[in-house]
């Protein structure tokens, strides 16, 4: 069957050459509890963060989102101002201050201290900005598709393995069940033999019948494992499900847990407790699974 989980780990990449400009839109997605989205924008594309992050909240739910687009614009989009009057100073200055030292102030010097920001600016200017929109919409969709398909590649393997897992538990709680019974059984045995010896009047009856409840109640696991067949039932059925389930999961995996240690504590018995460990290491290996599933 086809896996419906998705880990939250994946990268992918889309570009596109537009009138505007090359393109370039990169996913980065790691394990988070909850949904986190940040985006690193070149100016020109700033207006669009809000509708960039409720585009990525379509197609994922959980996870930390590092969205990093660039746009390599042409040159008819950029636009060069010069500050006349603070570089003609500059100039003035420049001049003064190598005249006096006897120094030549040709073209190549003045320009490697030109680079200052008060000296000019740099602006972007987008003509048909919901163009720009939609070309961006259509790269960040592709890499979103690209990204999505690689986490869910990767959740077939997460499956996979779960699935192992759950095989394994099933036949220890198996092992468990049977060797319950046998437990009870003792148990049994182990009133009756008491009653031989005590005397017959009421008191030690009613006392009797006190330590009998106590030890009856102390020997039943029967419910434990019925919840812990039930649970494992369920997590198989979400682990199938088309919804994003990770923190139900874990919730479920954290009750399986409390399960295995009643079971363990109430059994009094070491091939039981030996059993209920084994369980527990795969139920960590299961958390930890879980931990990376979206």
């Amino acid at each position: 069957m086809s896996s419906m989980l998705k880990s939250m780990t994946g990268f992918a990449k889309a570009q596109k050459t537009t009138t505007f400009g090359l393109l370039t839109c990169e996913l980065h997605s790691v394990n988070r509890k909850s949904l986190e989205i940040k985006t690193y924008l070149p100016k020109a594309l700033l207006f669009l963060d809000a509708e960039i992050k409720k585009w990525i909240q379509m197609s994922i739910s959980r996870g930390s989102i590092y969205c990093h687009i660039h746009l390599q614009l042409e040159k008819e989009h950029i636009h060069v101002h010069l500050n006349d009057i603070a570089l003609e100073k500059l100039h003035t200055s420049l001049k003064k201050s190598f005249a006096k030292l006897k120094l030549d102030l040709d073209a190549t010097a003045f320009a490697t201290l030109f680079n200052k920001e008060d000296l000019f600016t740099i602006e972007t200017k987008i003509n048909k900005p919901d163009l720009l929109k939609k070309e961006l919409k259509g790269v960040l969709g592709k890499a979103l598709k690209e990204l999505c398909q690689i986490k869910q590649d990767e959740g077939k393997n997460l499956q996979k393995d779960i699935e192992k897992q759950f095989v394994s538990i099933h036949s220890f709680l198996k092992q468990i069940e049977k060797q319950a019974k046998s437990i009870f059984q003792a148990t049994k045995k182990k009133f009756l033999d008491r009653l031989k010896e005590w005397s017959k009047t009421k008191e030690d009856q009613e006392r009797l019948f006190k330590e009998a409840a106590l030890l009856c109640e102390r020997a039943d696991i029967t419910e434990e494992i019925v919840r812990l067949h039930s649970h494992l039932k369920e997590v198989t059925k979400l682990i199938k499900s088309k919804e994003s389930l990770g923190k139900t999961i874990e919730f479920f995996i954290q009750e399986m847990n409390r399960e295995t240690n009643t079971i363990s504590q109430k059994s009094n018995s070491v091939n039981i407790a030996q059993k209920t460990i084994l369980i527990k290491s795969h139920l960590e290996k299961i958390r930890e699974q879980i931990q990376n599933v979206e």
